[in-house]
């Protein structure tokens, strides 16, 4: 993604265009231009992958082939997420008692009751 970023960056700095008349031309907002461009926050996104249709619209405005960007621009993105280590949240652990809290038929609750005679304690 890096050396996407720096070719759309280039790009748009040679033709002495700011990111502000981008947006105007383009309708893209600044902060995915600046995420394209490797300076935005990540974290804004749900996922990266959606940035896809600003990049074909940017490529286009810079001149720049999309069938070359979009798949480069992929490419990166889908190597550099392989090679993150996923953490998962621990595994929820379920704790059973032999007690349990009913709820009666009439939405109240009643105190526990026991599983091996089903009285109530």
């Amino acid at each position: 993604m890096e050396a996407m970023a720096g070719l759309l960056k280039r790009s748009r700095e040679e033709k002495g265009i700011s990111l502000r008349d981008v947006e105007k031309e383009t309708r893209v907002p600044t902060h995915y231009l600046q995420i394209l461009e490797g300076e935005g926050d990540l974290r804004l996104l749900a996922d990266v992958l959606y940035l896809i249709p600003f990049l074909r619209t940017y490529s286009l405005f810079l001149g720049l082939d999309p069938a070359f960007t979009i798949p480069q621009f992929i490419c990166r993105y889908t190597k550099r997420r392989s090679t993150q280590q996923r953490v998962y949240p621990a595994t929820p652990t379920i704790v059973f008692s032999l007690q349990t809290l009913v709820v009666s038929h009439s939405g109240r609750t009643r105190g526990p009751v026991s599983f091996v005679d089903g009285r109530g304690t």
